[in-house]
């Protein structure tokens, strides 16, 4: 004999913990860097002329063209850099928010690629204010990811059971 399956009956619904305080601020922080990585966005185009000097400056014997390029590459995919750190900051922010355990490890990863790029750029020609930014940009990561491992965040990951998808 077959029964049907049930229709009525619902699933009682998984109560997800609140958000801790240490995890808000987090996202709020992973936020404000989407927003800096926007303005580092703006700051590459802004800045494109001090970045052809300093091009200029670190490549004396190239020829004008040649330096123009350069600098235009390098504006070119340091802004492309930065809106893809952008919207890695909202993703990671919205996937911690979901309490996504491989989201805060993803996250820590990113931050370490998002130093050893600043420290590129630091040797890279470009405009002083960028390279500054860059350092703006490690400094929100750095405290996004402070905040990510205290244990009232770690304990929501932990409660939250943190689904695959």
């Amino acid at each position: 004999m077959v029964q049907p399956y049930p229709t009525s009956a619902q699933m009682p619904s998984a109560e997800r913990p609140s958000v801790p305080a240490s995890l808000r601020n987090a996202v709020k922080l992973m936020y404000a860097g989407a927003a800096a990585e926007i303005i580092h966005v703006i700051l590459f185009i802004v800045t494109e002329s001090s970045t052809r000097t300093a091009y200029a400056h670190k490549h004396p014997r190239l020829s004008a063209s040649k330096i123009t390029t350069g600098a235009h590459s390098l504006v070119f995919s340091g802004a492309i850099g930065a809106v893809i750190g952008a919207a890695l900051f909202i993703w990671i922010a919205l996937m911690c928010l979901r309490g996504r355990n491989w989201a805060r490890i993803t996250g820590t990863v990113f931050f370490g690629v998002g130093v050893l790029g600043a420290l590129l750029e630091l040797a890279v020609a470009v405009s002083a204010v960028d390279k500054v930014w860059d350092i703006v940009i490690v400094l929100i990561g750095l405290g996004a990811v402070i905040l990510l491992w205290q244990g009232t965040s770690s304990e929501y990951f932990n409660r939250s059971g943190s689904p695959q998808a």
